[in-house]
């Protein structure tokens, strides 16, 4: 995904910043992606996450009329609550494509999700509430910053060696 947003970066081709065709058009949903209970990166357990995905989707109809939508981790083994967690509805990851569901979205609420530095590619705004790689671009996402974000994210997937040699392209 970050090497076919590179296109659309003004230093990479030359032209001003464009709007990448995938957040083009009228974004109707938020939304909500959880994290993989147990994981390392934030050490909540199954009810932890649960938890979270309440609290965040009650914070987001709190201020939002867009309808929420929650997506579970890939890896996410318990049952989804009958409630679905108060969301709308729920994105099945082993369903519907996570390009899907970022192309109809129009902010992106985690705790500190990879899916994070997918939304920015997609050009989506992100909030994440715990410390994520990607803080610093959480919020609303200008063509520099989206350009910034995704350099940083670019530079760190390879060696120098790897540059040199030609292996990241």
């Amino acid at each position: 995904l970050l090497l076919d947003d590179l296109q659309w970066l003004p230093e990479a081709n030359g032209r001003e910043p464009v709007v990448p065709p995938k957040v083009a058009g009228k974004k109707r949903t938020i939304l909500v992606a959880l994290q993989n209970p147990n994981d390392a990166a934030h050490g909540m357990d199954a009810s932890a996450v649960s938890a979270f995905a309440r609290e965040a989707v009650a914070s987001i109809k709190a201020r939002e009329t867009k309808p929420v939508v929650i997506r579970p981790h890939p890896l996410w083994r318990d049952d989804v609550p009958a409630d679905q967690w108060g969301a709308d509805r729920v994105s099945d990851p082993s369903a519907e494509p996570l390009a899907d569901v970022l192309a109809d979205a129009a902010e992106v609420v985690t705790y500190n999700s990879t899916v994070g530095w997918d939304a920015i590619a997609a050009g989506v705004p992100v909030t994440a509430i715990g410390l994520a790689s990607y803080g610093e671009y959480c919020g609303p996402l200008t063509p520099k910053r989206r350009a910034d974000a995704l350099a940083r994210a670019a530079a760190s997937q390879w060696t120098l060696s790897e540059l040199r040699d030609g292996t990241a392209i």
